[in-house]
């Protein structure tokens, strides 16, 4: 049994500022709240931005697939403007409607897994060694997705992890490649995967720490202001007694 006396309670900034070490969350949920608000102020444009690049460049690889692959253009081409491109399109516009700010993570993840699953499929029906060209792809996605689109740890995590599910199973059922090989891809894909989570997580945790430090200097200067006004409210005070004991 505890005993009381022995007990550590929290402080009042590790209540407020305490924080997951995995997901990076803090454990306060309005401060949760407060950090989900600051960012979206300050990130949303980056990310839109991000996102508008990803729609002009993404289809303009097609110029490469003729030259790769000409035999598969169609198909390729189907995929990059008939499904990346609108689909991409939507998220974009999610992003204008302020009513979904708390998703907004969610859908800058969907971005990135519509990018992935995309250069997936096509390496789905692409022979080797040309598909093999291709896995170059996600590496390419996720060092963006990573670095500079600002997304949640977690949910960068989750793009990341879904991404190299499907690649394992069209390369091991659908679309198979020599053992070696798979090998590999595997090795690459998955130490830029955890490159990538490492750099994602120490990116937000800087963010979360700035945010933090904006917090603590807005309540000091609060405090300031507050003994200020006491002070001031002390000396008129002060001065009202003088001047009655004058008057006397």
């Amino acid at each position: 049994m505890t005993n009381p006396e022995f007990t550590i309670m929290p402080s009042k900034e590790e209540q407020k500022f305490g924080s997951n070490k995995y997901t990076l969350r803090f454990k306060n949920k309005e401060t949760e709240n407060d950090y989900q608000e600051y960012s979206y102020q300050r990130l949303t444009k980056h990310n839109r931005l991000g996102m508008f690049l990803a729609l002009l460049i993404y289809p303009s690889f097609l110029l490469l697939d003729n030259l790769l692959v000409p035999e598969f253009i169609k198909q390729i081409a189907f995929i990059r403007l008939a499904i990346f491109t609108p689909i991409v399109i939507f998220l974009i516009t999610l992003t204008y409607f302020k009513f979904l700010k708390k998703i907004k993570d969610l859908i800058l993840s969907l971005g990135i897994m519509t990018a992935t699953l995309c250069v997936i499929w096509i390496i789905s029906f692409l022979p080797s060694p040309d598909s093999n060209i291709y896995f170059v792809g996600l590496i390419l996605i996720f060092i963006y997705g990573y670095s500079f689109l600002r997304i949640s740890f977690k949910y960068i995590v989750l793009a990341g992890f879904i991404t190299i599910v499907g690649y394992e199973i069209v390369v091991i059922y659908i679309n198979p490649i020599p053992f070696v090989l798979l090998l590999a891809d595997n090795a690459y894909l998955i130490s830029a995967n955890l490159m990538g989570m490492m750099g994602a997580y120490t990116i937000e945790r800087l963010h979360r720490r700035g945010f933090k430090r904006e917090l603590q200097l807005v309540e000091e200067n609060k405090k300031v202001v507050k003994m200020n006004e006491e002070l001031e409210q002390k000396i008129k005070e002060k001065t009202a007694e003088f001047y009655k004991r004058e008057e006397k």
